[in-house]
C-alpha cells in the first residue's frame, strides 16, 4: 500500500472506525499523507477483507 522508506516511519494509526453489520469502515493516518484514507472490511465466510471503495459506496466519514 505504500513505498517503503528505510529512513521514515508510516506511523499508521486508526483515526475512526464504524462498524455496520457485516461490513466495518476504517479511518486511518500515516506521516506520508497529511489527508486521512478510508478503507472499506466486508465479513466474508467469518473473515475479515478489505475491499475497494466503489463509486457508489458513501461511508460514515
Amino acid at each position: 500500500m505504500f513505498t517503503e522508506d528505510k529512513d521514515s516511519e508510516s506511523n499508521f494509526q486508526v483515526v475512526d472506525e464504524q462498524r455496520e453489520s457485516e461490513v466495518t469502515w476504517i479511518k486511518y493516518s500515516t506521516s506520508h499523507d497529511p489527508n486521512p484514507g478510508v478503507f472499506k472490511m466486508v465479513k466474508e465466510d467469518g473473515q475479515w477483507k478489505v475491499t475497494h471503495n466503489g463509486p457508489r459506496d458513501i461511508g460514515p466519514f
